[in-house]
């Protein structure tokens, strides 16, 4: 019941999409793990839509420009999909890199056994962004970090990024009135009545 936030990422190759999750623990820790991944790209869409539908969890964190996941955000983003779409833009990733690492190393996040994800932690290699350093798809090949970069977004989006409010509902609503006028002269005109 806890609120989760759903990640895709593509391989460099484009061989491979991965879909993440973060929610939280009852203690309150980040939880985030490698939910789903598939060879290709195109059932990504449906397969995310068919987790908020089954789960009730709607947003989704991809990354905006310079990445193949890039392609799905026109998909993710049609209105009828009822998707909370987070973009995050490449300042974004590496501050998402950047919180991975730092969850890891304070032992403030509780991961699963996953030996893809290991083996993307053992070799992943990370670029320059600014002054942060970002996971490189590219610079790591042959080992697939995306699964690692889906886990990174989504946990960057439980914690940084917020759902749109809900809509209040007012609980008090007045009841409607039907208001009649029985000061109309018969010559006069009723404008609720009279046809133009």
């Amino acid at each position: 019941g806890e609120r989760t936030v759903w990640a895709i990422d593509t391989s460099a190759n484009r061989n491979m999409t991965w879909i993440g999750s973060a929610t939280r623990t009852t203690s309150g820790k980040p939880f985030a793990t490698v939910w789903f991944r598939r060879t290709g790209m195109v059932w990504a869409p449906d397969y995310i839509q068919k987790l908020a539908d089954e789960s009730g969890h709607r947003e989704v964190v991809v990354v905006g420009r310079g990445a193949p996941a890039f392609e799905l955000l026109e998909e993710l983003q049609k209105p009828e999909r009822k998707l909370i779409v987070h973009v995050i833009d490449g300042g974004q990733f590496a501050a998402a890199t950047g919180q991975m690492r730092d969850a890891v190393r304070d032992e403030d996040l509780v991961v699963v056994e996953q030996s893809d994800v290991e083996l993307a932690v053992e070799g992943g290699v990370t670029k320059e962004y600014a002054e942060n350093a970002a996971w490189s798809r590219t610079r790591s090949l042959p080992v697939d970090v995306s699964g690692l970069i889906a886990m990174s977004e989504a946990l960057y989006g439980l914690v940084n990024l917020a759902p749109p409010p809900k809509k209040q509902i007012p609980k008090n609503v007045p009841q409607s009135a039907v208001l009649t006028r029985d000061d109309v002269a018969s010559d006069e005109h009723d404008l609720a009545t009279v046809r133009f």
